[in-house]
């Protein structure tokens, strides 16, 4: 039982081998292992960049549902304002008033965010700080370096 499970184990292991030289086109030879690490490190940066358009057509995509969005809430915000404004002015109940500031604030707010200027001016002003005065961002220690991180990984679970 055991030798015809470990000659099926090296059966298979010597196909997949003799597989792989047919398809690198080697009979015989050495595989390459530094052009299929380049294969493998293409493929991975080819994953990431779709990785990336992925993630960008999908903030697009929300930006631009929250932008068709903000009609929708301004219309909500003033029929609850003006059905609020009708309470206080005819039912009299002036406590009402105060209720719509938080509403119409929120209405700015958005204003804000779908066609203000403010969140350029910050990341301007943001870029501009790290241009003029880097040293108040960078790492106490100074930059890591790789070997720290072995040296610290090593530490932590165990050497390798």
């Amino acid at each position: 039982m055991v030798s015809r499970t470990l000659r099926h184990i090296l059966k298979v292991g010597f196909e997949f081998e003799s597989e792989i030289r047919l398809l690198m086109g080697q009979n015989n030879a050495k595989l390459d292992f530094a052009a299929i690490e380049r294969q493998q490190q293409a493929q991975f940066e080819s994953k990431l960049a779709a990785v990336d358009l992925a993630f960008a057509r999908k903030q697009a995509l929300d930006t631009t549902r929250r932008g068709e969005m903000y009609a929708w809430e301004c219309v909500s915000v003033g029929t609850c304002c003006a059905a609020l404004a009708y309470g206080a002015l005819f039912m009299n109940r002036k406590y009402y008033i105060p209720l719509m500031a938080p509403l119409i604030c929120y209405v700015g707010f958005r204003y804000e965010n779908e066609h203000g200027k403010q969140l350029e001016t910050v990341m301007n002003n943001a870029e501009r700080l790290l241009k003029e005065s880097p040293e108040l961002f960078a790492r106490p220690g100074g930059p890591i370096t790789v070997s720290e991180l072995e040296r610290l990984r090593g530490q932590m679970y165990g050497s390798t």
